[in-house]
């Protein structure tokens, strides 16, 4: 790493360890703070929403995995987040085992979150883009009749009665 001798390691030691480019990450797991901040301070604030993000890009659902990760603290690094971030790193050719995964996620999950949204090019204005695109789809799909300018909609169909034991 460095030509320090002796056990200390120094600040530079520490941060070339976790620039990522030894593993062929485009950003490292503190490194890309600065050059896409807001994206990284959006998976602290919100961590659940951020690797519900990541998810819904990879082709699942959001809700499962944010809800997941609210409310799972703790089981949320051994369940679908390691799995995840291997099949990014196989996907992106990034070296890594999954015992390294593990004690990433299980270190600073927001920076591993972080980390695998700036080695997809997430932007705030994708997420944005994306939101707008999904509230916009929900609203048009909901009732035919409200989009067409029609103040009455149709009433919501009830579900069927079961019937009772005795009836039967």
């Amino acid at each position: 790493m460095s030509n320090n001798p002796g056990f200390r390691h120094t600040f530079n030691d520490l941060y070339e360890a976790s620039d990522g480019k030894e593993y062929n990450w485009s950003n490292g797991l503190f490194s890309g703070w600065l050059g896409n901040t807001p994206t990284c301070l959006g998976s602290v604030c919100c961590f659940p929403c951020s690797r519900g993000y990541l998810t819904s890009k990879a082709g699942g659902k959001f809700w499962p995995s944010c809800l997941m990760n609210t409310f799972g603290c703790g089981f949320g690094d051994c369940s679908h987040n390691i799995v995840a971030r291997r099949s990014l790193r196989e996907e992106r050719g990034i070296r890594g085992t999954i015992i390294e995964d593990y004690c990433v996620l299980a270190c600073c999950n927001a920076c591993a979150a972080a980390q695998e949204m700036n080695e997809l090019g997430v932007t705030t204005e994708m997420v944005k883009k994306d939101f707008r695109d999904r509230k916009s789809t929900a609203t048009s799909g909901s009732s035919p009749s409200r989009a067409q300018g029609s103040a009455v909609a149709a009433p919501p169909q009830s579900a069927p009665v079961q019937k009772e034991m005795s009836d039967i």
